[in-house]
């Protein structure tokens, strides 16, 4: 064992433990000094602007964390704590288990090797489980839920189908930058637009659902669409969009489309691509002087015939 890791478990074992939970003894609050080994420790920030209370935070994360170890845990800054575990068991679940929240706001965990790691610095981004629901679940593909995550932040992980008694709806984890995340909606609004989207006309939802049309996602342009106002009134929106079956999309396995920008209109064009962008081989061409042969119709049909290549 390190000699770091058995002074902490003496500590641990000199605090009065009661019958009723010996999970009392690992809320245990402590000063940066007495921080032995940093690398069994772990930095979390709470990504809020509200100052979050010490004693509730810990308490929370012990009952979702359920530690087999000893953990004690020392403030760092705003919002910002260190905390030190022995067991490796549990940091690796606190790593993998997440996202962690305290009150609604994410909580951000990140291992580090040393004291020179312990500030905000470090920390970018936060990551969050995505949820997209939708009245035709079955319309969206795994491509467009990559897309709409995309605007958000980054994709960590694969989009999944989330199937419940009462619902139908898309997940996937993406990794925000937090100076977004703690933006207000006015705040939001005012950089990126409303990205609300809607089919509002039931019957073409119902005619595209009826058809098996699937959306193709997109590049380019975020939106399709602007009122073209400024600043707070500004509205953009993903209004068109390409849809296609299930079997226009296996004959066309390659199609992309790509949102071009807007220019003389309030709607931005789209360009369907259905190339796979590889290389061609040389292309056939006929030479005029092959006409003026006299067996150029017998060569021909020869050919069309036998199937010859030459």
């Amino acid at each position: 064992m390190d000699p770091s890791d058995e002074e902490f478990l003496n500590k641990f074992a000199s605090l009065p433990i009661n019958d009723d939970s010996s999970r009392q003894a690992m809320q245990l609050s402590s000063s940066m000094d007495e921080i032995t080994n940093y690398s069994k420790c772990l930095l979390i920030k709470v990504v809020s602007r509200k100052a979050a209370n010490h004693q509730e935070l810990h308490v929370q994360l012990m009952r979702s964390w359920k530690p087999k170890g000893p953990v004690s845990f020392s403030p760092a800054g705003n919002n910002l704590f260190v905390y030190q575990f022995v067991s490796e068991g549990d940091i690796n679940y606190v790593l993998q288990g997440g996202p962690w929240t305290y009150k609604f706001d994410p909580v951000v965990v990140k291992r580090i090797s040393g004291p020179h790691e312990v500030n905000d610095q470090f920390i970018t981004h936060v990551e969050l489980n995505i949820q997209m629901h939708s009245k035709f679940p079955d319309l969206i593909s795994a491509q467009a839920v990559l897309q709409i995550a995309r605007e958000m932040g980054y994709p960590v992980s694969s989009p999944q189908t989330v199937v419940t008694s009462e619902s139908k709806f898309h997940k996937v984890r993406v990794a925000v930058p937090i100076d977004r995340h703690i933006m207000s909606k006015k705040e939001y609004r005012k950089e990126r637009g409303s990205s609300k989207v809607k089919l509002k006309d039931k019957a073409f939802a119902s005619m595209v659902q009826r058809a098996g049309l699937q959306d193709l996602g997109y590049s380019g342009p975020a939106y399709t669409w602007s009122n073209g106002q400024p600043d707070t009134s500004l509205i953009c929106q993903r209004i068109d969009r390409a849809m296609a079956s299930a079997t226009w999309v296996a004959r066309f396995p390659h199609a992309k489309v790509k949102y071009l920008p807007r220019m003389n209109s309030d709607h931005a064009p789209i360009l369907l691509s259905t190339s796979s962008g590889a290389a061609r081989g040389k292309m056939f061409r006929v030479e005029n002087w092959w006409l003026m042969r006299q067996d150029f119709n017998e060569v021909c049909n020869r050919v069309l015939e036998t199937g010859a290549e030459n």
